[in-house]
């Protein structure tokens, strides 16, 4: 039985027209896919920055101990006005120090501390000194082995009275802080004793005083390059990658 010519020539054009309608709908969708696609990755890449400048800005405590000391009789520092050295340290014999470094996560219990004497240029009411360096030891390091915190500052500035019942305050400007439990880089250094239980030498004032002490610190953590280009890699990949999937899905179409 032959069919009409015109209605055979009718129904391909039906099937061609509803084919094409299926690909264009197909590259529609595809778009608006790659597009989303695009966008996502572009986000990616954004955060992934944003990370890495906030990573930057962020300050941290890096180590940390409340005052160890019983009562006045145990001082940390002491304010010598007569031969106008300051003097500060906590012997390992000492127990009561518990040295929190939450940079590290770590918390050693009984740590002790050295400083170098730093000649002091002032009076009871403030004044600066000259460089110096502390260290931070496990209780019982040796301490001709790496500190576990080690802080080298060019000055101090010392204002004895002025910050209410913690008085005197003892401040550190132009600060290196390293150490066994400093991993990376560290930027905008800094750390302060506050002092307690302040007594006069020989009561004297003039002559300065002892005093104990709690202690912070803190600084900025720079990302390490490896970091960042991990993060970069990444994101990366996944563009990639999502790329690959979208192609291969419209191929296979």
């Amino acid at each position: 039985m032959m069919r009409n010519p015109r209605a055979i020539f009718e129904l391909f054009n039906h099937s061609s027209a509803k084919n094409r309608a299926e690909v264009n709908k197909r590259k529609t969708m595809g778009g608006h896919v790659l597009k989303k696609i695009l966008i996502s990755n572009f986000l990616v890449v954004i955060l992934v920055m944003l990370l890495c400048g906030s990573s930057q800005a962020t300050t941290v405590t890096i180590a940390t101990f409340a005052d160890p000391a019983v009562n006045e009789s145990m001082p940390l520092f002491t304010i010598d006005l007569v031969n106008d050295l300051i003097t500060g340290g906590w012997a390992d014999t000492k127990t009561g120090l518990s040295l929190t470094i939450p940079y590290s996560g770590n918390t050693y219990t009984n740590a002790f501390f050295t400083m170098t004497d730093v000649n002091y240029y002032g009076d009871i009411m403030g004044g600066e000194t000259e460089g110096g360096t502390i260290k931070f030891f496990a209780d019982g390091q040796d301490t001709s082995s790496a500190a576990l915190i080690q802080i080298d500052f060019e000055k101090a500035y010392l204002t004895p009275f002025g910050f209410g019942t913690t008085a005197p305050f003892f401040f550190i400007d132009v600060v290196t802080i390293t150490g066994s439990e400093i991993i990376g880089s560290l930027t905008d250094e800094s750390f302060i004793f506050g002092f307690a239980n302040h007594v006069p030498l020989s009561g004297d004032w003039n002559k300065g005083c002892t005093a104990t002490a709690s202690f912070t610190s803190s600084a900025s953590v720079v990302p390490e390059p490896a970091t960042i280009m991990l993060l970069g890699t990444a994101s990366i990949w996944v563009f990639v990658r999502k790329k690959q999937q979208f192609l291969g899905s419209h191929r296979r179409k």
